[in-house]
Protein backbone atom coordinates (compact mmCIF):
# COMPACT_ATOMS: atom_id res chain seq x y z
CA UNK A 1 0.00 0.00 0.00
CA UNK A 2 1.31 3.03 -1.03
CA UNK A 3 1.95 5.36 1.67
CA UNK A 4 -0.25 8.63 2.90
CA UNK A 5 0.91 11.53 1.29
CA UNK A 6 1.79 14.49 3.98
CA UNK A 7 -0.91 16.63 2.44
CA UNK A 8 -3.71 13.83 2.89
CA UNK A 9 -2.90 13.18 6.92
CA UNK A 10 -5.86 14.31 9.14
CA UNK A 11 -5.37 17.07 11.08
CA UNK A 12 -4.77 17.08 14.52
CA UNK A 13 -7.68 17.68 17.37
CA UNK A 14 -7.14 20.58 18.82
CA UNK A 15 -6.50 19.75 22.78
CA UNK A 16 -6.26 22.74 24.95
CA UNK A 17 -5.63 22.69 28.92
CA UNK A 18 -8.54 23.67 30.27
CA UNK A 19 -8.67 24.86 33.58
CA UNK A 20 -11.51 23.49 36.01
CA UNK A 21 -12.12 26.38 38.58
CA UNK A 22 -14.53 24.99 41.44
CA UNK A 23 -15.79 27.50 44.31
CA UNK A 24 -16.28 26.18 47.54
CA UNK A 25 -17.87 26.93 50.88
CA UNK A 26 -19.26 23.71 52.98
CA UNK A 27 -19.95 21.82 50.36
CA UNK A 28 -19.52 18.55 51.91
CA UNK A 29 -22.71 17.42 51.12
CA UNK A 30 -22.31 18.45 47.41
CA UNK A 31 -18.72 17.88 46.21
CA UNK A 32 -18.81 14.16 45.53
CA UNK A 33 -21.39 14.06 42.81
CA UNK A 34 -19.98 16.56 41.40
CA UNK A 35 -15.99 15.70 41.74
CA UNK A 36 -17.14 11.98 40.41
CA UNK A 37 -18.48 13.55 37.16
CA UNK A 38 -15.84 15.65 36.24
CA UNK A 39 -12.98 12.36 36.98
CA UNK A 40 -15.59 10.78 34.43
CA UNK A 41 -14.68 13.18 31.68
CA UNK A 42 -13.77 12.17 28.45
CA UNK A 43 -11.84 15.19 27.87
CA UNK A 44 -8.62 14.69 29.97
CA UNK A 45 -5.91 17.55 29.55
CA UNK A 46 -7.50 19.47 32.39
CA UNK A 47 -6.18 20.77 35.47
CA UNK A 48 -8.51 21.82 38.71
CA UNK A 49 -7.88 24.24 41.51
CA UNK A 50 -10.61 24.21 44.46
CA UNK A 51 -10.87 27.36 46.23
CA UNK A 52 -11.80 27.07 49.40
CA UNK A 53 -13.96 30.10 51.38
CA UNK A 54 -13.22 29.18 55.12
CA UNK A 55 -15.41 26.19 54.86
CA UNK A 56 -15.87 24.28 58.54
CA UNK A 57 -17.01 20.67 57.12
CA UNK A 58 -15.43 18.02 55.72
CA UNK A 59 -14.96 19.61 52.08
CA UNK A 60 -11.83 19.69 52.13
CA UNK A 61 -11.16 15.85 53.19
CA UNK A 62 -13.60 14.80 50.87
CA UNK A 63 -11.26 16.34 47.86
CA UNK A 64 -8.16 14.59 49.38
CA UNK A 65 -9.99 11.32 49.33
CA UNK A 66 -11.74 11.84 46.11
CA UNK A 67 -9.30 13.91 43.83
CA UNK A 68 -6.00 14.55 45.61
CA UNK A 69 -4.17 16.26 42.58
CA UNK A 70 -6.52 19.02 43.03
CA UNK A 71 -4.60 22.39 43.67
CA UNK A 72 -6.52 23.69 46.87
CA UNK A 73 -6.45 27.60 47.52
CA UNK A 74 -7.63 27.98 50.97
CA UNK A 75 -9.13 31.58 52.19
CA UNK A 76 -9.16 32.34 55.71
CA UNK A 77 -13.15 33.93 55.54
CA UNK A 78 -15.47 33.61 52.66
CA UNK A 79 -14.63 35.97 50.59
CA UNK A 80 -17.61 35.77 48.15
CA UNK A 81 -17.99 33.52 44.49
CA UNK A 82 -16.24 36.76 42.42
CA UNK A 83 -13.34 37.15 44.53
CA UNK A 84 -12.45 33.36 44.69
CA UNK A 85 -12.90 33.14 41.19
CA UNK A 86 -10.63 35.54 40.43
CA UNK A 87 -8.47 33.76 42.43
CA UNK A 88 -8.45 30.43 40.39
CA UNK A 89 -8.21 32.13 37.44
CA UNK A 90 -5.50 33.62 38.23
CA UNK A 91 -3.61 30.50 39.38
CA UNK A 92 -4.41 28.58 35.89
CA UNK A 93 -2.43 28.09 33.50
CA UNK A 94 -4.95 26.64 30.58
CA UNK A 95 -5.91 28.72 27.32
CA UNK A 96 -9.66 27.90 28.83
CA UNK A 97 -10.80 28.12 32.31
CA UNK A 98 -14.08 26.26 33.53
CA UNK A 99 -16.03 27.83 36.09
CA UNK A 100 -18.42 25.07 37.97
CA UNK A 101 -20.48 24.99 40.95
CA UNK A 102 -20.19 22.35 43.40
CA UNK A 103 -24.39 21.52 43.11
CA UNK A 104 -23.59 20.70 39.41
CA UNK A 105 -22.97 17.33 38.01
CA UNK A 106 -21.63 17.30 34.08
CA UNK A 107 -22.14 14.34 31.44
CA UNK A 108 -18.79 12.86 30.65
CA UNK A 109 -18.49 14.54 27.48
CA UNK A 110 -19.54 18.29 28.71
CA UNK A 111 -16.18 20.14 28.30
CA UNK A 112 -14.95 17.87 25.31
CA UNK A 113 -18.25 19.28 23.28
CA UNK A 114 -17.18 22.97 24.78
CA UNK A 115 -13.81 22.76 23.64
CA UNK A 116 -14.47 21.56 20.14
CA UNK A 117 -17.24 24.45 19.68
CA UNK A 118 -14.43 26.70 21.30
CA UNK A 119 -11.80 25.67 18.98
CA UNK A 120 -13.86 26.61 15.96
CA UNK A 121 -15.16 29.48 17.10
CA UNK A 122 -12.63 32.01 18.05
CA UNK A 123 -14.77 35.51 18.13
CA UNK A 124 -16.83 34.01 20.97
CA UNK A 125 -15.17 33.82 24.49
CA UNK A 126 -18.01 32.22 26.28
CA UNK A 127 -19.48 28.98 26.09
CA UNK A 128 -22.27 27.24 28.25
CA UNK A 129 -24.34 24.06 27.49
CA UNK A 130 -27.70 23.20 28.35
CA UNK A 131 -28.42 23.02 32.25
CA UNK A 132 -31.12 20.87 33.09
CA UNK A 133 -32.94 20.60 36.61
CA UNK A 134 -31.46 18.29 38.79
CA UNK A 135 -34.53 17.06 40.33
CA UNK A 136 -35.93 16.90 37.05
CA UNK A 137 -33.48 14.07 35.43
CA UNK A 138 -35.36 11.16 36.67
CA UNK A 139 -38.86 12.14 35.06
CA UNK A 140 -40.01 11.49 31.53
CA UNK A 141 -39.63 14.83 30.98
CA UNK A 142 -36.63 17.02 31.84
CA UNK A 143 -36.75 20.99 33.17
CA UNK A 144 -34.48 23.51 31.77
CA UNK A 145 -32.48 25.32 33.91
CA UNK A 146 -30.53 27.45 32.07
CA UNK A 147 -29.44 27.75 27.66
CA UNK A 148 -28.13 31.16 28.18
CA UNK A 149 -28.40 34.78 29.50
CA UNK A 150 -31.40 37.05 28.68
CA UNK A 151 -32.27 40.26 29.60
CA UNK A 152 -35.78 40.55 30.49
CA UNK A 153 -37.21 43.99 29.03
CA UNK A 154 -41.18 44.04 30.73
CA UNK A 155 -39.27 43.07 34.12
CA UNK A 156 -36.05 44.40 33.78
CA UNK A 157 -34.29 41.62 35.23
CA UNK A 158 -31.27 39.33 33.68
CA UNK A 159 -33.28 35.51 33.71
CA UNK A 160 -31.95 32.12 32.25
CA UNK A 161 -33.24 31.70 28.90
CA UNK A 162 -35.78 28.53 28.70
CA UNK A 163 -35.21 28.57 32.51
CA UNK A 164 -38.48 25.95 34.20
CA UNK A 165 -39.60 25.10 30.66
CA UNK A 166 -39.84 21.12 30.21
CA UNK A 167 -37.52 20.04 27.25
CA UNK A 168 -38.71 19.52 24.60
CA UNK A 169 -36.21 20.02 21.65
CA UNK A 170 -37.24 23.91 21.25
CA UNK A 171 -32.68 24.56 21.95
CA UNK A 172 -31.94 21.82 20.10
CA UNK A 173 -29.61 24.31 17.82
CA UNK A 174 -26.20 25.39 18.51
CA UNK A 175 -26.06 29.48 18.36
CA UNK A 176 -24.99 31.96 19.93
CA UNK A 177 -26.48 34.29 23.14
CA UNK A 178 -25.89 36.96 25.47
CA UNK A 179 -23.76 35.61 27.69
CA UNK A 180 -23.74 31.75 29.55
CA UNK A 181 -24.56 30.98 32.99
CA UNK A 182 -21.51 30.29 35.29
CA UNK A 183 -22.35 27.40 36.92
CA UNK A 184 -20.96 25.75 34.21
CA UNK A 185 -19.35 27.84 31.79
CA UNK A 186 -16.21 27.52 29.90
CA UNK A 187 -14.36 30.71 29.45
CA UNK A 188 -11.42 31.84 26.82
CA UNK A 189 -8.64 33.10 28.97
CA UNK A 190 -8.13 35.64 26.23
CA UNK A 191 -11.35 36.90 26.55
CA UNK A 192 -11.23 37.66 30.50
CA UNK A 193 -7.91 39.13 30.37
CA UNK A 194 -9.47 41.26 27.74
CA UNK A 195 -12.30 42.81 29.59
CA UNK A 196 -10.80 42.96 33.14
CA UNK A 197 -11.13 46.27 34.74
CA UNK A 198 -8.94 47.34 37.65
CA UNK A 199 -7.50 43.88 37.36
CA UNK A 200 -10.70 41.94 38.18
CA UNK A 201 -11.88 39.58 35.99
CA UNK A 202 -15.40 39.03 38.20
CA UNK A 203 -16.46 42.08 39.82
CA UNK A 204 -15.54 41.66 43.50
CA UNK A 205 -17.90 44.60 44.41
CA UNK A 206 -20.62 41.52 43.68
CA UNK A 207 -19.80 39.42 46.32
CA UNK A 208 -22.01 36.97 44.74
CA UNK A 209 -25.25 36.93 42.24
CA UNK A 210 -25.45 38.19 39.40
CA UNK A 211 -21.74 38.71 38.51
CA UNK A 212 -21.75 36.12 35.69
CA UNK A 213 -24.37 38.70 34.00
CA UNK A 214 -22.16 41.30 34.40
CA UNK A 215 -19.31 39.66 32.74
CA UNK A 216 -21.01 38.57 30.05
CA UNK A 217 -22.37 42.14 29.30
CA UNK A 218 -18.74 43.77 29.36
CA UNK A 219 -17.73 40.90 26.59
CA UNK A 220 -20.56 41.72 24.92
CA UNK A 221 -19.75 45.46 24.60
CA UNK A 222 -16.11 44.88 23.78
CA UNK A 223 -17.45 42.69 20.73
CA UNK A 224 -16.94 38.68 22.30
CA UNK A 225 -19.56 36.55 20.74
CA UNK A 226 -21.55 33.54 23.54
CA UNK A 227 -22.12 30.14 22.23
CA UNK A 228 -24.83 27.92 23.47
CA UNK A 229 -23.56 24.27 22.79
CA UNK A 230 -26.82 22.09 22.91
CA UNK A 231 -24.82 19.23 23.02
CA UNK A 232 -23.00 19.68 26.13
CA UNK A 233 -25.23 18.88 29.32
CA UNK A 234 -25.44 19.20 32.84
CA UNK A 235 -27.64 18.92 35.83
CA UNK A 236 -28.08 21.66 38.03
CA UNK A 237 -29.44 21.19 41.71
CA UNK A 238 -29.31 25.26 42.77
CA UNK A 239 -28.15 24.48 46.18
CA UNK A 240 -24.58 25.99 45.66
CA UNK A 241 -26.08 28.28 48.99
CA UNK A 242 -27.05 26.43 50.99
CA UNK A 243 -26.30 28.25 54.63
CA UNK A 244 -26.38 31.64 53.75
CA UNK A 245 -28.96 33.46 55.52
CA UNK A 246 -31.90 34.09 52.82
CA UNK A 247 -32.30 37.77 53.92
CA UNK A 248 -28.42 38.30 52.77
CA UNK A 249 -29.24 36.92 49.57
CA UNK A 250 -32.08 38.58 49.14
CA UNK A 251 -29.91 42.24 49.77
CA UNK A 252 -27.32 40.96 47.43
CA UNK A 253 -29.46 39.67 44.85
CA UNK A 254 -31.55 43.17 44.69
CA UNK A 255 -28.51 45.38 45.17
CA UNK A 256 -26.32 43.37 42.04
CA UNK A 257 -29.44 43.80 39.61
CA UNK A 258 -29.29 47.27 39.70
CA UNK A 259 -25.28 47.18 39.33
CA UNK A 260 -25.64 45.18 36.15
CA UNK A 261 -27.50 48.21 34.69
CA UNK A 262 -25.90 50.52 35.92
CA UNK A 263 -22.46 49.89 34.46
CA UNK A 264 -23.02 48.01 31.54
CA UNK A 265 -26.58 49.69 29.86
CA UNK A 266 -26.18 52.11 26.82
CA UNK A 267 -27.59 55.86 27.82
CA UNK A 268 -29.83 55.36 24.48
CA UNK A 269 -31.08 52.06 26.15
CA UNK A 270 -32.00 53.41 29.21
CA UNK A 271 -33.52 56.14 27.46
CA UNK A 272 -35.70 54.31 24.96
CA UNK A 273 -37.27 52.80 27.96
CA UNK A 274 -36.98 55.48 30.32
CA UNK A 275 -40.96 55.74 31.34
CA UNK A 276 -41.30 52.22 31.43
CA UNK A 277 -38.15 51.13 33.85
CA UNK A 278 -39.86 54.44 35.77
CA UNK A 279 -42.68 52.56 36.23
CA UNK A 280 -41.27 49.38 36.80
CA UNK A 281 -38.88 49.83 39.19
CA UNK A 282 -41.12 52.46 41.17
CA UNK A 283 -43.71 49.26 41.43
CA UNK A 284 -40.68 46.96 43.06
CA UNK A 285 -39.25 49.76 45.40
CA UNK A 286 -42.99 49.90 46.55
CA UNK A 287 -43.29 46.10 46.83
CA UNK A 288 -39.82 45.79 48.57
CA UNK A 289 -41.10 48.68 51.40
CA UNK A 290 -44.27 46.12 51.97
CA UNK A 291 -43.57 43.09 51.31
CA UNK A 292 -39.45 42.62 51.58
CA UNK A 293 -36.85 44.70 53.68
CA UNK A 294 -34.10 42.62 52.67
CA UNK A 295 -34.33 43.58 48.79
CA UNK A 296 -35.12 47.55 50.06
CA UNK A 297 -31.94 47.25 51.97
CA UNK A 298 -30.12 45.99 48.90
CA UNK A 299 -31.81 48.79 46.80
CA UNK A 300 -30.22 51.25 49.62
CA UNK A 301 -27.06 49.50 48.98
CA UNK A 302 -26.97 50.08 45.56
CA UNK A 303 -27.36 53.91 46.07
CA UNK A 304 -24.88 54.14 48.46
CA UNK A 305 -22.73 52.65 45.41
CA UNK A 306 -23.82 54.69 43.17
CA UNK A 307 -21.12 57.39 42.51
CA UNK A 308 -18.30 54.85 42.72
CA UNK A 309 -19.99 52.20 39.85
CA UNK A 310 -20.16 55.10 38.33
CA UNK A 311 -16.77 55.34 37.34
CA UNK A 312 -16.97 51.81 36.69
CA UNK A 313 -19.27 52.54 34.02
CA UNK A 314 -17.43 55.51 32.51
CA UNK A 315 -14.51 52.39 31.75
CA UNK A 316 -16.52 49.89 30.64
CA UNK A 317 -18.52 52.58 27.75
CA UNK A 318 -15.69 53.93 26.70
CA UNK A 319 -14.69 50.49 25.84
CA UNK A 320 -17.56 49.39 24.14
CA UNK A 321 -16.95 48.41 20.27
CA UNK A 322 -20.57 47.57 19.97
CA UNK A 323 -23.65 50.09 18.91
CA UNK A 324 -26.36 50.35 21.43
CA UNK A 325 -28.87 49.01 19.29
CA UNK A 326 -26.57 45.97 18.93
CA UNK A 327 -26.85 45.71 22.42
CA UNK A 328 -30.47 45.90 22.37
CA UNK A 329 -30.84 43.25 20.56
CA UNK A 330 -30.72 41.14 23.51
CA UNK A 331 -33.44 42.57 24.97
CA UNK A 332 -37.23 39.86 25.11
Amino acid sequence: MAAQSKNSMPEPVPDPLVSVVIINWNGERLLPACLTSLKKQTYTNLETILIDNASRDRSLEIVEEQMPEVQVIRNSENCGFSKAANQGIERSLGEYALLLNIDVELDPDYILELVKDACTHPEAGSFGGKLLRSDSRDHDIEIIDSTGLILLKNKRRPWDRGAGQPDQGQYAEAENVLGVNAAAALYRKSMLEAIAQNGQIFDEDFFIYFEDVDLALRACLQGWESRYVPTAFAYHLREGTEGVRQGEIRACSSRNRYLVYLKNEPWQVFLSGLIQILWIESLRVLSYAVKDPWALLGFFKFLYSFPRMLKKRKRIQSQAKISAREFQRWYE
